[in-house]
């Protein structure tokens, strides 16, 4: 917010909830630093959701009850809440509205689950339940039309997923597809008018489509209706579905574009390193996308780091662009974020920024002894944590338009 960042965390000698906030050259923008912003009593308060002008914490009192603390950003509580029932978990969801709603399971025998409405100085009794029996964790929640959707999964015996369209009037639960010995989260995005809930189908092989209209009414039948045939790995940009195929043991590997509405508008295929590729990626690249995959030679001696770029009209580059290192024996898990790509071997954290027409940066070190653990923030600016060693140590990298913004972490 106004160039500046926040850091939130349990003291934990103090069971304090505390709170920094900083400008981008790491000064202190509070008149107390750390700011304590209430006390935990040692349970766990690590659900933060954020509003525009405030954000919600969600703490336990001495007595195990439910707190919601209303606080701004200046780390003041604006409003508290208790709801007097013990919970094993909760999820809360904030929007910029005069109403928030917020989702949850408790320690009863049946772990019943439950919605709320929370408003400026008060909170619903439960106005609805899950099946008995049922665990339940929402994944993704939606605001339409002044009503809200909850998808996620549930533990029936077999595992299924649902969608949950709530109205002013009534709760309405659609199945989107039986799950058997797996567990799948539908990706989500809006087609026209409707919500559309796109996943993959081990048992149909095929990506499948469910939507719903604007007062939650599934549109196919319960199970959805086969959008692709044949086809598992995919990412959504930008309204096109792109779906990447590398098989291992082979040098042919391939992007397919599809529409919404499961038509080929463009396949095509280039050559990577045959051996076993994994850590298969696309990101956000410039004005189009990248693929990025680690490719172990036969031996699993070494490794290569391949990529290749490509548009909603197709491939950019005659050929993929490899990282390859002298006596790398293990990429782990590269992550990529502002055309920088990041990547981890020998315990050593590595950042080097890609070019649009392929041509890279010399790899610098980012941190030492060190694991890569998330990115977080948009393509222009963001942070890059890192853990030293098994230390609770955390060290923050900032980047702003692709560039290292500071010579210390």
């Amino acid at each position: 917010i106004d160039n500046s960042f926040f850091v939130f965390y349990i003291n934990n000698d103090t069971e304090d909830l505390e709170m920094h906030n900083f400008d981008l050259s790491g000064t202190s923008l509070l008149d107390e630093d750390p700011k304590v912003i209430c006390s935990t009593y040692n349970w766990k308060a690590d659900d933060f959701t954020f509003s525009e002008n405030y954000f919600y914490a969600i703490v336990s009192d001495a007595n195990e009850n439910l707190v919601f603390h209303k606080c701004n950003f200046e780390g003041e509580i604006l409003n508290t809440i208790t709801h007097n029932t013990e919970l094993s978990n909760n999820g809360l969801q904030v929007f910029d509205q005069d109403v928030d709603f917020v989702s949850y399971f408790g320690y009863t025998p049946n772990l019943e689950s439950y919605l709320l409405i929370l408003n400026e100085d008060s909170i619903s009794e439960p106005i609805y339940y899950l099946p008995e029996n049922s665990t339940n964790y929402w994944g993704e929640k939606y605001y339409l039309d002044d009503n809200f959707t909850f998808t996620g999964y549930c533990n029936v015996g077999d595992k299924e997923i649902y969608t949950m369209r709530k109205t002013d009037n009534t709760t309405i639960v659609n199945t989107i597809r039986d799950v058997e010995y797996q567990m799948i989260q539908p990706t989500l995005a809006k087609k026209n008018s409707n919500l559309a809930a796109f996943w993959h189908s081990s048992e149909d092989d095929a990506i499948m489509i469910q939507e719903y209209n604007e007062n939650g009414n599934p549109q196919y039948p319960t199970n959805g209706i086969e959008l692709i045939d044949g086809k598992s790995n995919f990412k959504i940009f930008d309204d096109k579905i792109f779906i990447f195929d590398a098989p291992s043991n082979s040098s042919n590997a391939n992007i397919f574009c599809y529409d919404f509405d499961g038509e080929l508008l463009w396949n095509e295929q280039f050559t990577v390193t045959e051996g076993y590729h994994g850590h298969l990626g696309m990101y956000p690249f410039y004005d189009g996308y990248i693929f990025t995959l680690v490719t172990n030679y036969p031996d699993f001696t070494s490794h290569k780091l391949e990529y290749i770029a490509f548009d909603e009209d197709g491939l950019l580059w005659p050929e993929t662009v490899t990282l390859e290192e002298e006596n790398v024996t293990s990429f782990s898990s590269p992550k990529m974020k502002g055309n920088n790509l990041f990547f981890r071997y020998n315990n050593i954290v590595y950042n080097f920024l890609i070019n649009p027409d392929g041509t890279y940066s010399e790899p610098i070190i980012l941190a030492e002894n060190s694991d890569l653990l998330y990115i977080s923030g948009n393509e222009n600016k963001f942070f890059v944590i890192t853990r030293y060693g098994t230390s609770a140590t955390r060290k923050l990298h900032y980047f702003e338009d692709s560039v290292l913004m500071w010579d210390e972490a």
